[in-house]
């Protein structure tokens, strides 16, 4: 039985992760069957859905989102289960794209997918690092114990969003690599999240014995509740020292585009990521630090909203702030924190 040729594309928050399998997708051989394993560090799973939208126009490709946390904790039971779903005897896939949390421990997911039984079903090929060399004038991201762990674990990395930054920070990034005796490591520079299809072939550089450590593993719920009638859900939580807020909307329950941006300029965020249906059909909004995008797509299933602070957030005052832009009122609300 052939092995499923496998890739970790791996980065911290808002490096292109997401767009840049999007875009793979595109590029797919037409008689490759690919799996997408996407793992978010908010609650109610938003990078899934995208993919989907993008894999529902493209034939033979399937998409398993596992929200709330890294899911190779709990002894990797979540990843565990996802991965078994989408590599199942029937139509198993070609090629198995994995995207970590850009809070995920990518050590440890390279642990998992090199033991038994996964080292006898999946061949683990080029992990991929997204990076943003903005990051690195910035401690909270280049002393941060998971932005280290992705350098290190890089087979190559991926310079993305040059259009935006001068080359002194690529020059930066050069000198970090030799500073950390990762001179073999290939770094390539790109501006769109734009991925040639040959990196992905690369064989992996690392095995399990290089991650073998203790890991402390968090209880992590994969299970996503179902949503009361014209009503929404919250949820939060708070680890490797950042803070997340979601919500999930009935999707009757539209949003005002304009103000819906205006309210997300004015937010002190480090990422956010809103799938929204507006008075003018679906959009999918982004913000990585003052960075702003706003793109038509199709309207979503339900509205999903998830940012990441560095501070703690309000979420009561920001829930009465989407609740007051919104063309419908809830009339229903399930509330978790």
């Amino acid at each position: 039985m052939q092995r499923v040729r496998t890739n970790i594309i791996t980065g911290f928050l808002g490096t292109g992760k997401t767009t840049a399998i999007r875009k793979l997708l595109q590029q797919k051989p037409s008689n490759e069957r690919w799996a997408v394993l996407v793992n978010e560090f908010g609650e109610v799973g938003i990078d899934g859905e995208i993919i989907q939208q993008q894999a529902n126009g493209l034939p033979q490709v399937k998409v398993k989102e596992v929200p709330g946390g890294c899911m190779c904790c709990a002894a990797g039971l979540p990843m565990t289960v996802a991965i078994n779903e989408l590599i199942g005897r029937t139509n198993r896939p070609d090629r198995l794209l994995i995207e970590p949390s850009g809070l995920g421990h990518p050590e440890e997911v390279i642990a998992l997918l090199s033991r038994e039984p996964y080292q006898q079903l999946l061949d683990l090929q080029s992990t991929i690092t997204m990076i943003d060399a903005r990051h690195l004038e910035d401690p909270r991201y280049y002393k941060h114990d998971i932005y280290q762990q992705q350098i290190a674990v890089a087979d190559l990395l991926v310079a993305n969003k040059t259009d935006l930054y001068p080359a002194e920070q690529l020059e930066r990034l050069n000198q970090l690599l030799l500073d950390h005796y990762l001179v073999d490591v290939p770094v390539v520079s790109t501006s769109q999240a734009e991925l040639k299809p040959e990196w992905l072939e690369q064989p992996a550089r690392f095995n399990q014995a290089r991650w073998q450590r203790e890991v402390e593993y968090l209880f992590v719920d994969s299970h996503i509740e179902q949503l009361p009638a014209g009503g929404y859900l919250r949820k939060q939580r708070q680890q490797a020292g950042f803070h997340t807020a979601g919500w999930r909307f009935e999707r009757t329950l539209n949003f005002d585009l304009q103000q819906f941006i205006h309210w997300v300029q004015h937010l002190e965020v480090l990422r956010l990521k809103a799938l929204i249906n507006t008075e003018q059909g679906g959009r999918l909004i982004q913000r990585v630090e003052k960075e702003l995008s706003v793109e038509a797509v199709a309207e979503p299933q339900e509205s999903r909203i998830e940012m990441i602070c560095a501070t703690p957030i309000s979420a009561d005052q920001l829930q009465n702030q989407l609740l007051s832009i919104q063309n419908k009122k809830a009339e229903h609300v399930t509330h978790q924190t």
